[in-house]
């Protein structure tokens, strides 16, 4: 097989990665103009349907080397109305299957709208502030949070 037999498939297949990075790309610009709440959401779920086999509640029982397994083997016996038995009995429902995706969209949603709230807020408090007020008094929380530490650390050594 020579270089001139081949060129035209390498040529052809060279084409089509390109157009295929072209197409990803353009998904990629439409995702990132939805909004930030939504987008979030989705990754949420996404996590969501991925820990649900690993968590290891489901309609069978408990999965065999899963976090609820080796929960309910430190446990021992579980008593009626726990967390644990709640867990089991949403699982052996199917009800889990859904809920859980819809807790980490709506968990993951609430936490980085808060996070940027925050940060928003961070960000106007500085631009209010002078910066040499600013500085002093991120220098004196510094301190603040030094101090607070080296009493841990006492108590931790005293105990």
């Amino acid at each position: 097989m020579s270089f001139e037999t081949i060129a035209p498939s390498v040529s052809r297949a060279r084409q089509l990665t390109e157009m295929v990075r072209e197409e990803i790309a353009g998904y990629w610009r439409a995702w990132q103009k939805l909004p930030r709440p939504l987008r979030v959401a989705v990754y949420g779920a996404l996590f969501g349907i991925v820990f649900y086999p690993i968590l290891g509640f489901c309609g069978a029982g408990v999965v065999k080397g899963s976090i609820a397994a080796a929960i309910q083997s430190s446990i021992g016996n579980v008593s009626a109305g726990t967390a644990f038995a709640t867990a089991q009995s949403l699982g052996a429902k199917g009800i889990l299957m859904w809920l859980l995706p819809l807790a980490t969209a709506v968990s993951a949603v609430v936490l980085v709208e808060l996070i940027a709230w925050l940060h928003d807020l961070v960000r106007r408090i500085r631009e209010w502030l002078s910066p040499p007020l600013y500085a002093k008094i991120r220098t004196e929380m510094a301190v603040l949070i030094k101090s607070i530490h080296n009493l841990i650390r006492l108590k931790q050594k005293q105990a």
